[in-house]
């Protein structure tokens, strides 16, 4: 079985147990069609989604983001509707670039370095 088919049945069996509305599964959902790069299968989980917390729209930024699409969009709508999650670090780096993303690690290791001393 290929894996995106067995994302779809997985989604299927999801709905008729009726959790595809619950935050931790549709999360681990978008991150399957992600994977596949099924974007709108992906928006689909997300947008039925009752509670959506920073978790599942970090998950749906980092598809659009690895999938080519308007990532800063939704980051701006997320920024609207939940201004308390943009303090992840994680999330914004992952629309900055992957050279930020090293010097950050860099940095990182250096002041635990020299919080260890």
């Amino acid at each position: 079985m290929e894996y995106a088919e067995l994302c779809w049945r997985v989604h299927a069996c999801i709905c008729k147990l009726g959790h595809d509305s619950n935050a931790f599964v549709g999360t681990a959902l978008i991150d399957a069609y992600t994977v596949c790069g099924f974007v709108e299968d992906a928006k689909e989980v997300f947008t039925g989604i009752l509670d959506k917390d920073m978790v599942s729209w970090t998950g749906m930024v980092a598809c659009y983001s690895e999938n080519g699409e308007e990532a800063l969009k939704l980051f701006s709508r997320m920024w609207e509707e939940s201004p308390c999650w943009i303090q992840n670090v994680n999330l914004r780096l992952s629309l900055i670039g992957e050279k930020t993303i090293l010097l950050c690690n860099f940095l990182e290791r250096v002041v635990w370095a020299l919080w260890k001393k």
